[in-house]
């Protein structure tokens, strides 16, 4: 070989030499910039705003010494977390329908995907997942990824049971978010799930049971009177709706309802009729339930120089509190029987 073939051999070798050494020089530099704003310990970046969000941790924080404050306040909510993680469908009123994915999902995309759903039926609906190394959730978070979704859709509500066109337009709506995720799709029959709704809906119309008074003010008087006189009673404010407290997350046992006021903000509209109803499925269970709406309707009607009715519009007959009572009670007891207690969660969904 010439002296210029050697040279140009020579000079294709550090040329080839040089551009690995640059391309190895580059590699580095984008490695190190790529860890510079990752934090140990495995943080997801793309949910710093919900790492920001929830508490510090005792390290971040710095050390603090157990009280019984703090202890006191965090008790409760660690409660209602592990209640709300081992909750799962509930077979007496819902129906379940099972997505298989074959890879993990993010959560945030399947729940704008399962948003659909609200168009498809009246009836609610609850979302259980479980996450690849088998943990168990209610609802979904946002940054996790699934392998198992369970939609837990309610049978019936007071609109009536589950039909055949809700359940179809609500298999439809999944069957194609399945197909978008390669998943397999699992659930019950469409007749025996109309047929269980249908069956389950005669059961709680014949248990449901609303009892009202009315109060009627002649002449009318103004709302904000009206609203002063009620609270003075023992009514409180919830967005538009005026109610009896209860303790807890307990639903009201006793509204207030204000015919012709949409808004209890108002003070110059003319009342002149007041509704007052206990929903007896949705109230936790009392000795007199009536009996006592009724001592307070009477209480409100004296302050506000009104007539106390029926629903019917006819003046309440003295003692009649005895034996509404008793068949509250018994009704109770059926409810109890049947598996649906007045106030328990799964009644208060089927008499949503």
């Amino acid at each position: 070989m010439s002296d210029l073939q050697i040279g140009l051999i020579v000079l294709g070798l550090l040329f080839v030499a040089g551009v690995l050494a640059f391309n190895w020089w580059q590699d580095r530099r984008a490695r190190a910039r790529m860890q510079v704003p990752f934090p140990e310990g495995g943080t997801d970046p793309l949910m710093a705003e919900e790492a920001s969000a929830r508490p510090a941790t005792a390290k971040e924080a710095g050390r603090r010494e157990p009280g019984l404050h703090e202890d006191e306040a965090a008790a409760p909510r660690a409660r209602e977390e592990r209640k709300e993680e081992s909750d799962e469908p509930d077979p007496t009123c819902e129906v379940v329908i099972e997505l298989h994915f074959p890879e993990p999902v993010v959560g945030k995309e399947l729940a704008l995907e399962l948003e659909r759903l609200k168009e498809a039926s009246n009836k609610s609906y609850r979302i259980f997942a479980r996450t690849f190394d088998q943990a168990h959730r209610v609802g979904l978070r946002g940054h996790e990824s699934y392998g198992l979704v369970q939609v837990a859709v309610l049978m019936v509500n007071r609109n009536g049971p589950l039909t055949d066109i809700e359940w179809s337009q609500i298999w439809l709506c999944l069957q194609e978010i399945a197909e978008k995720f390669d998943a397999t799709m699992d659930g019950p029959d469409q007749k025996k799930v109309v047929e269980k709704a249908a069956s389950l809906d005669e059961t709680c119309a014949a248990l449901d049971m609303q009892l009202g008074v009315a109060i009627v003010l002649e002449p009318p008087k103004k709302s904000q009177d009206v609203m002063f006189v009620a609270r003075s009673c023992g009514f409180v404010q919830t967005g538009n709706v005026l109610h009896l407290p209860t303790r807890g997350r307990k639903p009201p046992h006793v509204t207030l309802v204000i015919q012709g006021l949409d808004n209890p903000a108002k003070s110059d509209v003319q009342i002149s009729r007041l509704d007052m109803l206990l929903d007896v499925p949705r109230s936790e269970p009392q000795e007199r339930p009536f009996g006592k709406m009724l001592e307070t309707a009477v209480r409100l009607a004296q302050k506000l120089e009104a007539q106390l009715v029926d629903d019917q519009g006819r003046p309440i007959e003295p003692g009649c509190e005895e034996a509404i009572d008793q068949q509250v009670r018994e009704l109770y007891q059926k409810m109890q029987a049947l598996g649906l207690p007045a106030g328990h969660p799964r009644t208060l969904r089927v008499f949503s």
